[in-house]
């Protein structure tokens, strides 16, 4: 029978054998690489489609391609906090490289202190198999803090949890937008040249108001001289001008 398993499928069981391990031990993970079976084609040559149902060897390395390739900050940690796998992306927001991360509390790498019940709150949601989303601060290698859009959920095996998945989306743009003061802006349209001097008649600035007056408007010979009704000085140098 065993002669029956080609070695494609025995690289596929290898691949999911390591991953149960990592999480039952809390080491990270190591991958075997893919392996295409004899007279396949890369996938570049030939028209690409996936399996209906792919084998369970295949899913994990979609997934594997998926979590690296994720915009959003990813890691995978057991029961204990300690991160067994991070993507790139995690890396690149938080400031860590990989090996300061593996194998360390998830909790001390990005947790800041006045958000410790926060997070203590959020294992214990976990650990009743509940998942969370809530948007947060946490906190860079170098002390400043970021922040993100936090989605975690627990990973299971026969119904127990083993471990959780933690997801951050950066949204500190988002953030700076909508710290920013509140304008109402309101289109008007242009007054007419009537409306403008009745204000002015009506103000106790006509003359600072005929000055604004002759900027906003076109100086023809009638606004020179309705200008002149509430400024004479300001008219008699309009109609020199």
């Amino acid at each position: 029978m065993g002669d029956g398993v080609r070695q494609p499928a025995r690289a596929n069981l290898a691949r999911a054998e390591k991953l149960k391990k990592a999480l039952q031990a809390g080491a990270p993970p190591s991958f075997v690489a893919a392996e295409l079976p004899s007279g396949s084609v890369p996938c570049a040559e030939i028209s690409c489609s996936i399996p209906v149902s792919p084998s369970p060897g295949s899913t994990l390395h979609f997934f594997e391609q998926m979590f690296q390739a994720s915009p959003d900050a990813l890691s995978i940690a057991d029961c204990a906090h300690r991160v067994l796998w991070a993507n790139e992306t995690f890396l690149s927001v938080f400031g860590y490289t990989l090996p300061d991360v593996i194998g360390h509390s998830l909790e001390n790498l990005v947790v800041p202190s006045d958000r410790l019940a926060e997070s203590k709150w959020v294992h214990e949601v976990l650990a009743r198999g509940e998942r969370v989303t809530l948007e947060t601060k946490r906190r860079k290698k170098d002390g400043t803090l970021v922040d993100v859009s936090l989605s975690c959920a627990p990973l299971l095996r026969e119904g127990k949890t083993v471990g959780f998945y933690a997801g951050y989306r950066d949204i500190s743009d988002r953030k700076r937008v909508e710290a920013l003061p509140a304008f109402v802006c309101k289109i008007v349209p242009r007054p007419s040249l009537d409306d403008g001097l009745a204000q002015a008649r009506a103000s106790n600035e006509g003359p600072v108001l005929i000055e604004v007056m002759l900027d906003r408007f076109d100086t023809s010979e009638a606004l020179k001289r309705l200008c002149a009704e509430l400024s004479p000085d300001r008219g008699r140098q309009a109609a020199k001008a």
